[in-house]
């Protein structure tokens, strides 16, 4: 959204700012404001058209996202690209707690939907985005796998519970 309070907004960065100073104090400083932005991981959590076998011509097969092969980490979509030592982070955490995953990109000239992680990301926090593939995206009824679904709460599970 493009409000006041929207991912486009400066809420997060003020929200962040406020808490710091909360804890802080008078040592409160700028320098150390950005430190924790540049400290903050961030996941995105969407969904990606999953191929259907009915239809693949959207997808380069071999880049395409299936159904019941795990949580989809996104690749070069509209959205934002996570730097590749956060992507390998990313992967590392999903394999050291066997949660199963997958890579997408679109074919060449298929943009694809944009997330709020480049919103994120352009205030110097590591974003990545991911979710699980549907068939039928954005219509009243969308099909999904089970494996997915349950491969997405691990890896949310995992992020939140992570620790430097």
């Amino acid at each position: 959204n493009r409000n006041n309070t929207g991912a486009g907004s400066d809420y997060f960065a003020d929200l962040l700012s406020r808490l710091l100073y909360i804890e802080l104090g008078s040592a409160y400083r700028e320098p150390l404001f950005r430190q924790a932005l540049r400290a903050t991981k961030f996941i995105s959590i969407d969904v990606n058209p999953g191929v259907n076998p009915m239809n693949p011509g959207a997808w380069e097969l071999g880049n395409a996202p299936k159904l019941g092969y795990g949580v989809n980490l996104k690749l070069y979509g509209q959205g934002n690209t996570a730097n590749s030592e956060f992507m390998a982070w990313t992967r590392a955490l999903l394999d050291n707690n066997q949660i199963p995953w997958q890579t997408a990109t679109y074919k060449v000239g298929s943009a694809g939907g944009g997330t709020i992680g480049g919103e994120f990301s352009s205030q110097n926090i590591e974003v990545i985005d991911f979710g699980v593939p549907l068939l039928s995206i954005h219509t009243p009824y969308a099909v999904s796998s089970k494996i997915d679904v349950h491969s997405l709460y691990k890896a949310a599970r995992a992020f939140y519970a992570y620790r430097d």
